[in-house]
């Protein structure tokens, strides 16, 4: 939801939007102010949930890296068994 809203943002404010620098992405909505700020407080919100989340994610894997000390880092990776 962070790149729609974001895209959604740049479309209102009028400003051009490319696909990994390169492809230009099509304008989604119209200049309207009211609009741009509406979109602007979704897209801070969606910044800042997946921030925290992101974050607590990190916090969870070290947790089990060094207090649980249970192996899971290392069975993430491919050709490791679950045991």
């Amino acid at each position: 939801m962070t790149t729609v809203s974001g895209w959604l943002f740049a479309s209102a404010r009028g400003w051009a939007a490319f696909w990994f620098f390169v492809t230009p992405l099509p304008m989604l909505t119209s200049g309207n102010p009211a609009l741009v700020k509406t979109l602007n407080g979704w897209h801070q919100i969606f910044m800042w949930a997946l921030s925290v989340v992101a974050g607590l994610h990190v916090t969870a894997a070290l947790v089990h890296l060094f207090y649980y000390r249970d192996g899971v880092r290392w069975r993430m990776l491919p050709g490791r068994s679950g045991t």
